[in-house]
């Protein structure tokens, strides 16, 4: 997460970050499997949860002990959970 933060703070914003990592992508000099836990990470960031799981189960497709894949999908599923607890609670209310 560091390395996002440092590209962050020199691209200045998500899209222009998350733009990249996608051109990083198509550059077989680079980790694709390392990008695209990156490109997950930004879009988790951006609240695009679904484009975010599909980065990370191909990740753990490729890695099935990746420890940073499993801990975002779990975080995704917390707030997904979250939203439904409230969505339940504004209909009883």
């Amino acid at each position: 997460m560091t390395y996002l933060v440092i590209l962050y703070d020199h691209f200045n914003d998500l899209d222009t970050l998350l733009n990249r990592v996608n051109e990083l992508l198509l550059d077989s000099n680079y980790d694709y499997y390392i990008l695209l836990f990156k490109k997950g990470n930004i879009l988790y960031l951006q609240n695009k949860y679904d484009d975010a799981l599909e980065c990370f189960n191909e990740v753990l497709e490729n890695d099935p002990d990746n420890s940073g894949a499993k801990f975002y999908k779990k975080r995704i599923s917390e707030k997904r959970n979250k939203t439904k607890l409230k969505e339940i609670i504004n209909d009883l209310e």
